[in-house]
């Protein structure tokens, strides 16, 4: 037997129509609840299914993307597709190691727009959105551990190491495709292809003086 709780409905005020549609799915769930296990069921295949199309979408557009701004010395450093109110959206982060401006995000938009406008990989409606990666920029790539070692960083991966799978310290390198980070003056190695989510923590004080040393370039200083 499976039994599935439902929160308690008020109904009293509702009009025949709303009642008799609660009325239908309670039925449809105590009368057969396999009915009801099998539509969920049913519906988290569909999300997996929809989420891996995305995910090979987005890894085709990164290969057609990546030698556009390369040409401009311009780093790819992440990239999103969502669905958001309605309408889907491609975000795009770009850095260099000087930072980007926003004249440089309206260049690549243009130039990336063209380019898929030209090559249509996109089967529906979509918005186009450029910009920097942010202070605590989200790390991808093998290089970019290494680059950022001794750096503050938060790292989730997808499979539990040594108990954890969150882990928030200072990198420390890279090693034979693992990475390497101290925690709280534990070192742990993570293979790169375990890491689900990787990304810097700026400390407060280094993000007022990147913004004090900012004021000071605009002012001449």
């Amino acid at each position: 037997m499976v039994e599935c709780k439902l929160p308690k409905l008020d109904v009293a005020g509702s009009s025949p129509v709303a009642r008799s549609r609660v009325w239908l799915f309670t039925t449809r769930v105590f009368h057969n609840p396999g009915f009801f296990i099998i539509d969920v069921w049913k519906f988290a295949i569909r999300v997996e299914i929809k989420m891996a199309r995305n995910r090979k979408l987005v890894s085709s557009l990164w290969t057609m993307i990546e030698p556009v701004l390369e040409a401009d010395g311009i780093e790819l450093v992440e990239m999103e597709y969502l669905l958001s109110g309605g309408f889907w959206t491609l975000r795009l982060y770009i850095d260099r190691p000087e930072g980007v401006t926003l004249e440089d995000c309206a260049t690549i938009s243009r130039q990336v727009s063209a380019l898929l406008d030209a090559e249509d990989p996109i089967e529906h409606h979509y918005n186009l959105e450029v910009s920097s990666p942010g202070i605590n920029r989200v790390i991808r790539k093998l290089t970019d551990f290494q680059r950022f070692s001794d750096r503050q960083a938060r790292i989730r991966t997808a499979h539990k190491v040594e108990g954890r799978r969150n882990f928030a310290g200072i990198l420390k390198g890279t090693r034979d495709g693992v990475v390497i980070i101290e925690v709280e003056k534990t070192l742990y190695e993570i293979d790169a292809e375990n890491i689900e989510k990787a990304h810097l923590e700026t400390p407060p004080d280094e993000i007022l003086q990147q913004s004090l040393r900012k004021r000071a370039l605009s002012m001449g200083g």
